[in-house]
C-alpha cells in the first residue's frame, strides 16, 4: 500500500517496544515490562513504569486517581424502563455474553482446534426448570425467537441462569445472536444494550 516504511518492524517484540515507548508516563505506562519478565511472572498488569516495578495488580488502592486533582469524578444518573421486558408472548429473559474459549465473533479461536473443540458451537443456557416446562433436554435444539428475528441452538440446562432467564454467546455465524437483540443503547455510555431482550423458545 505504500507505506512500507512506516512500519519497520521485524517481530512482534519491536512492536512492543513502540508500546512501550509511547506509554511511559501515562495511566497504563508498560515501560517497565520486558518480555522475559512477563514470561518469567506469568504475566504483568500495568502500570509498570520502571524495570523494578511489580506491576500494578490493583489500580487506584493508593486513593488517587488519573484526573488533575486525584480524586475520582462520579456521575448519579437517573433510571430508565428497560425497553423490552418478557411478557405473556415472549416470556423469557435473553442476555448475550462471551464465553472464556472465544474472542468476539470468533474468526481467530475457532480456527484453534483445542478451542472449538471445547465450545464447537452456539448454544442456550436454560434453568432446569424452564427446561422442564419446555419439554427439552440437555443436548436437544431449539428456536429462540424475538420480536426481531429467530436463530436456532443447542440446549445447556445449568443452574447458572435464573429461571425466566436464558443465555447465547455471541461467538457463533450459525447462531448470530444479534438477530434477536434490541435496537438499543445507554444514553449515557452509548453502551448497547445485549442484556435484556424478550424471547420465546420452543424445541425444533
Amino acid at each position: 500500500m505504500g507505506f512500507g516504511h512506516l512500519f519497520p518492524y521485524r517481530t512482534t517484540e519491536e512492536c512492543f517496544e513502540e508500546i512501550k515507548r509511547v506509554t511511559r508516563g501515562r495511566p497504563n505506562d508498560y515501560s517497565g515490562a520486558t518480555y522475559a519478565r512477563i514470561e518469567a511472572s506469568k504475566g504483568l498488569q500495568w502500570p509498570i513504569p520502571d524495570e523494578r516495578s511489580p506491576g500494578t495488580p490493583r489500580l487506584y488502592a493508593d486513593g488517587r486517581f488519573n484526573t488533575p486533582d486525584g480524586r475520582a469524578v462520579l456521575w448519579a444518573v437517573d433510571p430508565i424502563e428497560l425497553p423490552e421486558v418478557p411478557d405473556g408472548e415472549y416470556p423469557f429473559n435473553l442476555n448475550s455474553g462471551r464465553v472464556q474459549e472465544h474472542y468476539h465473533t470468533g474468526t481467530k479461536t475457532r480456527k484453534v482446534p483445542e478451542l472449538n473443540a471445547l465450545v464447537p458451537t452456539a448454544y442456550v443456557e436454560l434453568n432446569p426448570r424452564d427446561a422442564e416446562a419446555l419439554g427439552v433436554q440437555y443436548g436437544d435444539r431449539v428456536c429462540i425467537e424475538s420480536r426481531r428475528g429467530q436463530i436456532e441452538a443447542k440446549v445447556v440446562v445449568t443452574s447458572q441462569v435464573a429461571p425466566g432467564s436464558c443465555f447465547v454467546p455471541m461467538h457463533f455465524g450459525e447462531g448470530p445472536v444479534n438477530r434477536l437483540t434490541v435496537w438499543a443503547v445507554d444514553p449515557f455510555s452509548k453502551e448497547p444494550n445485549y442484556k435484556q431482550q424478550a424471547v420465546r423458545l420452543r424445541r425444533v
